[in-house]
């Protein structure tokens, strides 16, 4: 794991130092440096001052821990939205969903009593990270290293890489055990762990509080490479695409998750999203795509970030090995944006997200904005418009499919 540059080692030990005596929470023993550390930085939640941090953390805990770590950086967390919930109606809770910590479960639920699983909080981590401009990077084959590494959802795969190559995340006895509750203690470890990695790499020069300041990003940090001239066009056919990704009209798709990973690439595209005090600000978002792809998939991000909408998004997917033959997240050529506020909704009824609504909610994707024209100008369809019976107005599919 990276280390804490001196300055905010010195501070913390000074703090250490200066930390009067208090009642301790009842932890284990591996845990109590841990916990003296995050103490002295004013990093645990008031409520838990006096725990038994040996219990089952909930999704609850989870956001009022994560906000605690937020606020402690940033100073503020975001107050002016409604908890988008229906089941618990937690500041906490609602700030780490504005800040893209969290999610729910589709139709308006979190389940806050819910106990927090470890693939959970990995990806809980990861975001965090990405917030705090520190961009974690990992292969997913590093998962093949553990007994039960096949187990991590894929959605949680990469988040998970990226948290063992920095060192956060260990395992135990070869396995990553990604379905287990998690302890508080072993919550609050993540956290730190974390934070720490991520305030060693920060670059402090991104936090913004003036969105005018801001200029559109002159150049992504990964350049498009164009050998053919072509990065795809609203005119290619389905032959070409297809050819283009599998390469020939006659090539059989990719039958196994193993062989459509050796063909995909992670990218970090820029994207504007909202800072603790709602001002929209520069950052980064990371994702899987198929390798034929990777170059379009820049290029369209780069232009919605240069866009005049500076559209804000929190949450991007890719690559999703769903094994069931149709879906182009097994082939890595399709795209989901900020799922929650574009939902899926099949013959009428919602199943996936809480709602689509442009002009009132920022994250919503307006059917004549930025971000559909920009990926329709490439080639991909929009699944808010594709269909009959079905709108996905998260989705975005190179095949239209």
């Amino acid at each position: 794991m990276k280390r804490l540059c001196r300055p905010i080692t010195v501070l913390l030990l000074v703090l250490l130092l200066m930390q009067p005596a208090l009642a301790a929470p009842r932890c284990s023993d591996w845990f109590i440096s841990e916990l003296s550390e995050l103490s002295a930085a004013a990093l645990l939640p008031a409520g838990l001052d006096q725990a038994d941090l040996t219990q089952p953390t909930t999704r609850l805990e989870l956001c009022q821990m994560a906000a605690s770590f937020w606020q402690s950086l940033y100073g503020a967390l975001p107050t002016d939205a409604a908890s988008p919930f229906i089941d618990v109606d937690d500041p906490a809770v609602t700030a780490c969903y504005q800040l893209g910590l969290v999610g729910g479960y589709g139709e308006g639920i979190f389940a806050p009593n819910d106990p927090l699983t470890r693939q959970q909080m990995f990806c809980v981590v990861y975001q965090m990270m990405l917030g705090m401009n520190a961009a974690p990077q990992g292969d997913a084959s590093l998962l093949s290293g553990y007994a039960d590494g096949a187990l991590v959802a894929e959605w949680a795969r990469l988040p998970a890489a990226a948290l063992l190559d920095e060192g956060i995340v260990h395992g135990a006895d070869g396995l990553l055990m990604p379905e287990q509750a998690l302890t508080r203690e072993q919550t609050l470890a993540m956290l730190w762990r974390g934070w720490q990695s991520a305030a060693a790499q920060a670059d402090w020069n991104e936090i913004y509080s003036d969105a005018d300041a801001l200029d559109p990003m002159p150049e992504p940090d990964r350049q498009p490479e164009q050998p053919d001239g072509s990065l795809g066009s609203a005119e290619e056919s389905y032959e070409q695409k297809y050819t283009r990704i599998f390469g020939s009209p006659d090539a059989a798709k990719y039958a196994t998750a193993d062989e459509a990973q050796q063909h995909m690439v992670t990218i970090t595209v820029p994207v504007w999203n909202y800072n603790t005090e709602h001002v929209k600000v520069q950052t980064s978002r990371t994702l899987v795509v198929h390798e034929a792809i990777a170059d379009t998939v820049m290029a369209i991000f780069t232009e919605i970030y240069n866009g005049p909408e500076r559209f804000p998004i929190y949450s991007v997917g890719g690559y999703s090995w769903r094994g069931d033959g149709t879906s182009e997240h097994n082939w890595g050529i399709a795209i989901d944006i900020n799922p929650d506020e574009n939902y899926y909704v099949y013959h009428g009824v919602p199943t996936v997200g809480s709602h689509w609504k442009p002009g009132e909610d920022p994250y919503s994707i307006p059917a004549d904005g930025d971000v559909v024209r920009a990926f329709a100008q490439y080639g991909f369809a929009w699944g808010g418009n594709a269909w009959q019976y079905t709108q996905d107005y998260m989705h975005f599919s190179y095949f239209g499919g």
